[in-house]
């Protein structure tokens, strides 16, 4: 696709999340997305079909979704083990106990505002909730990564996403284009990998299979017709796309980071 039409595309995709009350928002929004929800314009991991202008933008819409942010606020949307917020990786990768990680979301709850004290009305400043023992290797580390933030102000704002590439948190065509422009500088194609002699027959189907996007994951299945919990089996995060199985998911980062130590 042409990168001023991506660009331009982007810009479709963020006016449905910013604007999900105009009417061909709606339209789009209730025929091909199986959330009310606007954020899921940059969740959702497979789309089956669909009109061209339908396609467009969902095809485009990954030059803002690859750089989205939480802007904290007084609503549950952002997930604080899971999403990114305040401009930070999802705190869940900082953690190699990943049952711990579970245990505290089970216990606690799934979003930011589930860890906030409810606040005085002389305040505008976050003060966290005290999670597990904080004596323990891991509560002493969730603690220096929450003190180590950027201090968060509490907003009577619904929580919203944001564009980390613009200073203003939106989204503009200009830049969009400027970071593909260089983006695609910098990326080869791997596909030639996929039939080098040197890699193993079943290694090499499964890397094209992923890079045409058709790894069958939760997200993918139920585009089929086939009933399942889109639910990470590894990390029990929501949403199993192709993207979270390969990169996302705190399991495979480990896997990349051994990778690594032994080239």
């Amino acid at each position: 696709m042409n990168l001023h039409n991506l660009a331009l595309g982007s810009k479709l995709a963020w006016k449905m999340y910013k604007y999900p009350q105009k009417i061909w928002c709606k339209i789009l929004s209730r025929k091909y997305l199986d959330s009310t929800k606007p954020e899921r314009i940059f969740t959702l991991a497979n789309s089956k079909g669909g009109s061209p202008i339908w396609r467009f933008i969902w095809e485009s819409r990954r030059i803002i979704s690859e750089h989205l942010t939480w802007k904290i606020g007084n609503d549950k949307k952002a997930r604080f083990w899971r999403d990114s917020w305040n401009g930070d990786t999802p705190l869940a990768e900082a953690f190699d106990d990943q049952d711990w990680v579970n245990q505290v979301e089970a216990s606690v709850g799934p979003f930011v505002a589930d860890y906030m004290h409810q606040m005085p009305k002389s305040t505008t400043l976050i003060i966290w909730k005290k999670v597990g023992d904080w004596n323990q290797a891991n509560g002493k580390k969730l603690e220096e990564l929450l003190i180590n933030k950027k201090k968060i102000h509490y907003n009577c704002e619904e929580d919203s996403l944001i564009w980390c590439v613009a200073k203003s948190g939106m989204y503009k065509v200009q830049l969009g284009y400027e970071l593909q422009r260089h983006r695609e500088k910098d990326t080869k194609w791997p596909g030639a990998l996929c039939w080098n002699k040197s890699v193993l027959p079943k290694a090499g189907v499964f890397l094209w299979i992923a890079l045409h996007g058709r790894i069958l994951t939760g997200e993918r299945l139920k585009l089929s017709g086939i009933s399942c919990p889109s639910i990470c089996t590894l990390c029990k995060g929501d949403g199993e796309m192709t993207e979270h199985f390969l990169f996302w998911c705190p399991y495979a980062k480990q896997c990349w980071d051994w990778l690594l130590g032994c080239l």
